[in-house]
């Protein structure tokens, strides 16, 4: 078995339907484990092997990326080991190449204002917006609300984003969204008290999205199934935050 194998066993049976940042997985293992590891048998994974490797991505990316990378390693080692694949995992207990800082970046209050502007702006655009590829160009409804709700709500990216109708309570005085535990990075269920800026914009989404799909962003490919994909806002609002010129910040940094 080698470890792209085992890699994409993981991934579906666990990371797909347990994990929140699965997406998040598969990039790093696209770009950090993929060239390494993919055609090795886990059999000969040495720990030598693996701490050269994790030393020469800590000087090659950071080391930040370089935990991660070998974060990931040992979370589908660990599930190996628990289905019987493995005896030992041969990258446990290894030191990480260096310290993660928390983050420090914020978008200043004239940012979120500019920020916000803009994405009331396009709520007066046209669908012709949507077709020029050039500066100014329209976001999606969908893209705009989620960044809405990621500001008013401080939620993760991936919770906003794939919200499902059912979750919310938006009648009554105590507008309420429940978050269900398999979705939280805690594993706890967690009930969070919507503002009426934030409950009216998901009473908005709600009503945009097709009756019949579960979710309150739905994929415009396959509503019933699928949402917007997280990475989706990320690309978004990368290029929205570059054409303001205003603080470079991720979804996750305006928790």
């Amino acid at each position: 078995l080698t470890f792209g194998d085992l890699f994409e066993d993981w991934y579906e049976r666990h990371a797909k339907p347990k994990l929140a940042r699965h997406e998040t997985d598969r990039i790093y293992y696209n770009r950090h484990l993929k060239a390494e590891f993919d055609r090795k048998k886990i059999s000969d994974m040495k720990r030598t092997e693996i701490a050269r490797f994790r030393d020469k991505l800590a000087a090659k990316a950071t080391p930040l990326v370089s935990n991660e990378a070998l974060m990931l390693l040992n979370r589908v080692l660990n599930w190996a080991l628990d289905e019987g694949m493995l005896e030992a995992n041969p990258a446990a207990r290894l030191r990480r190449a260096g310290k993660s800082k928390p983050r420090e970046r914020v978008l200043p209050p004239a940012d979120i204002t500019k920020l916000w502007n803009a994405l009331a702006l396009m709520e007066t655009m046209t669908g012709e917006h949507m077709a020029r590829a050039e500066k100014g160009r329209m976001l999606s409804p969908a893209t705009r609300s989620i960044i809405r709700l990621l500001l008013l709500t401080g939620q993760r990216r991936s919770e906003v984003v794939e919200a499902r109708k059912s979750e919310l309570q938006l009648d009554g005085l105590e507008p309420v969204w429940m978050i269900p535990g398999e979705r939280t990075k805690n594993g706890l269920l967690h009930r969070l008290p919507l503002c009426p800026m934030a409950a009216d914009e998901f009473r908005r989404s709600v009503k945009a999205a097709p009756q019949k799909s579960a979710f309150v962003f739905p994929s415009a490919d396959d509503p019933m199934r699928a949402t917007v994909t997280p990475m989706a806002i990320t690309r978004a609002m990368a290029r929205l935050v570059a054409e303001l010129k205003i603080t470079k910040v991720s979804p996750h940094d305006l928790r």
